[in-house]
């Protein structure tokens, strides 16, 4: 039984973009990597470059997220424990040598709070190595309203970590309008128990929040959403995340036509970017998650996402190792090359099935975008703490219905049956990367650090654009905690953050103890 569901390649694109199928033009397989420091990480990467994975993903560690070098006390114990250390553009450089900039598709990053001190550290890269940054693409994910929602890596007050959002959206819509500017992510909400049209409902709510502001600047709508991505997850029950993903394009191609007047097909085609779900993945009996992740990515591809990356089966219990990296990307490669669902647009469309779970979720996803907007619009709703409450009441939902019916592998198990990490940093690792940062900080020429400060910090109290201040800061070898450092003399800390004006900064006027 069959149910029209439109055309393929016909606003409101519920069906898709295109009418060339994977087979003919395939999603960008991804992979997310980062551990210990740079140059650890460097390896890994071109190491999964050389199995024809086609994006780098970066994985940052936590002090780098919030914006903490890390020789800063409140770095201690988190120092390239669940990502890659970087503080500087000497870091940088280190992480991508002897990788081409313009050789890969793409490289992202989970920049959110950091996202414009990442887009001027790639800048100041760019410069040293005379490469034109519209060679290659950088995706920055640069969502501070879900950090504020789900994820918490927030280090300012919404208003003010909006202001900076919107910063990288101006500057790369002026300069590189190539570059992905923003990936606003629903994953998160998702990852942190929300359902499935919350993960929706909350993206839609927090796009419109960002357009609106952007076009504020000046910024033309029109060009800007088609350098925007939607990061969602994708998870185990395959004909639900199919059902989302043909959901998420119907929800923005109307958003962007109805409310903001948008009438181009190129912008009218969100770029679903998908990553499968790390929060359905089991400590025990972890081979098990290598069928969880195939059905998650089994789900996204037929729901018809440009850009996949498929978690790690020991994501659950440690940091990935190189064999189980390289089997994310295989996953994939599996899916595209040896079965035969990349050789038909949107395969499931007809089935009364998924075009009522297609039709449910773009209804109830408006619902609770309404209901935000009843509320102020994003930032308000986020702000008063209304959004967190909604994802952490399905999470207590979702919680007792998996104590009710647990995983496979899971029924009995306790703490002593979780899976063993198979990699994991030495000990040493935290205080030899501290020492040596500590060092390069003593070897920098203060002279021109110092007028690039000054500069960034009178560009924080008149209001402007902060991207190429940044850039210059980090071109006189600043790091990202001392540009943080201005900008907390100047903005409002987020509540989870006070004790960081207590603590001090950590900038090269004041270094920090190491022991």
């Amino acid at each position: 039984m069959t149910q029209d569901a439109g055309q393929v390649g016909v606003y409101p694109f519920r069906r898709g973009h295109s009418e060339r199928p994977f087979s003919e033009a395939p999603w960008s397989i991804g992979q997310y990597t980062g551990f210990s420091d740079p140059a650890d990480t460097n390896t890994r990467l071109r190491d999964l470059l050389r199995h024809d994975n086609q994006s780098i993903g970066i994985a940052l560690d936590l002090p780098t997220q919030l914006g903490l070098n890390p020789d800063h006390p409140h770095a201690r114990g988190e120092v390239g424990r669940v990502g890659v250390s970087i503080a500087s553009v000497d870091d940088l450089e280190a992480l991508l040598a002897d990788i081409p900039l313009d050789s890969v598709q793409s490289i992202s990053t989970t920049a959110n709070s950091i996202g414009p001190m990442m887009l001027g550290l790639f800048l100041a890269l760019s410069r040293r190595r005379g490469v034109d940054p519209s060679s290659f693409v950088l995706r920055l994910q640069n969502d501070v309203l879900k950090e504020h929602a789900a994820r918490g890596t927030q280090i300012f007050a919404v208003e003010h970590g909006v202001k900076l959002t919107i910063d990288v959206i101006e500057y790369c819509a002026a300069n590189i309008p190539t570059w992905t500017p923003i990936c606003i992510s629903g994953y998160h909400m998702r990852d942190a128990g929300g359902t499935r049209a919350q993960e929706l409902g909350f993206t839609l709510a927090n796009t419109r929040e960002y357009l609106r502001r952007s076009a504020e600047r000046g910024v033309s709508v029109s060009d800007l959403a088609p350098t925007i991505s939607w990061f969602l997850s994708a998870g185990v029950e395959v004909l639900h995340e199919a059902a989302k993903m043909r959901a998420a394009r119907e929800l923005w191609a109307t958003m962007l036509h109805d409310e903001f007047g948008v009438r181009t097909d190129k912008a009218l085609k969100v770029h679903l970017s998908t990553y499968t779900l790390g929060g359905e993945l089991s400590p025990y009996e972890i081979t098990n998650n290598a069928v969880r992740v195939g059905l998650a990515a089994l789900g996204a591809v037929l729901g018809g996402v440009q850009r996949l990356t498929c978690s790690a089966i020991d994501e659950a219990i440690g940091l990935p190792t190189s064999e189980t990296a390289l089997l994310s990307i295989r996953t994939q490669q599996i899916i595209l090359q040896e079965t035969s669902v990349g050789d038909v647009v949107d395969p499931l469309g007809g089935s009364v099935f998924v075009e009522g779970l297609t039709t449910a979720l773009v209804d109830e996803a408006r619902l609770i975008a309404q209901s935000v907007e009843e509320r102020g619009g994003a930032l308000n709703a986020i702000a008063s703490g209304w959004v967190r409450e909604q994802i952490d009441e399905s999470a207590w939902q979702s919680q007792l219905e998996r104590s009710a019916t647990p995983r496979v592998g899971e029924a009995g198990a306790t703490a002593d049956d979780v899976d063993a990490p198979s990699a994991n940093l030495t000990a040493h690792y935290e205080s030899e990367r501290r020492e040596r940062f500590v060092e390069w900080k003593a070897r920098r020429q203060r002279g021109p650090l110092d007028a690039a400060v000054s500069r960034l910090d009178e560009g924080v109290r008149s209001n402007q654009n902060l991207v190429d201040l940044m850039a210059d800061v980090f071109e006189a070898d600043g790091t990202i905690g001392e540009v943080v450092d201005v900008l907390v003399g100047h903005y409002e800390l987020a509540p989870e953050r006070q004790m960081r004006r207590a603590i001090g900064p950590s900038s090269h006027l004041a270094p920090v103890a190491t022991t």
